[in-house]
């Protein structure tokens, strides 16, 4: 049950998603990618939040976040932020508040209801070039 409960919630994220036009890669692409670390959504243009956020990749929990689940799930969220950059960690039924997380990951009980998508992209360096700054673009082949 827990499994098909979580497959739900990655739907859920991943219709939200479509509906605001955000082209991702689900955690299956990224497998078919030959990536072994795979968030459920990475993001092809990453995406801001409130101002102080860049999202590049998205992982669903369908739980509540305490203090042990949320342990248990660093070390993975850790890999995310080492191969993807700053991401979003969504605990869909809540969280225990001061939860500690890598400086480069938002923890969120939804998907947001704002975001913010860049109004100026090059993808022919290494790197993504996003109004005003740099991002690494881990899905791009040297």
């Amino acid at each position: 049950i827990r499994e098909f409960i979580g497959e739900e919630y990655e739907h859920i994220l991943i219709e939200k998603l479509r509906n605001m036009g955000i082209e991702h890669l689900s955690e299956d692409d990224l497998k078919e990618k030959g990536k072994d670390k795979t968030p459920d959504v990475y993001l092809q243009v990453p995406f801001g939040v409130r101002d102080e956020h860049v999202i590049c990749w998205i992982d669903s929990k369908a739980s509540f976040g305490d203090q042990k689940s949320h342990s248990r799930n660093l070390e993975q969220v850790r890999g995310y932020v080492d191969r993807y950059g700053p991401g979003l960690l969504i605990y869909w039924f809540g969280f225990v508040e001061g939860l500690e997380a890598p400086p480069d990951v938002m923890i969120s009980s939804s998907f947001p209801s704002r975001v913010h998508t860049p109004t100026c992209i090059n993808r022919t360096a290494s790197a993504l070039e996003v109004q005003g700054g740099l991002f690494y673009d881990p899905m791009k082949k040297p």
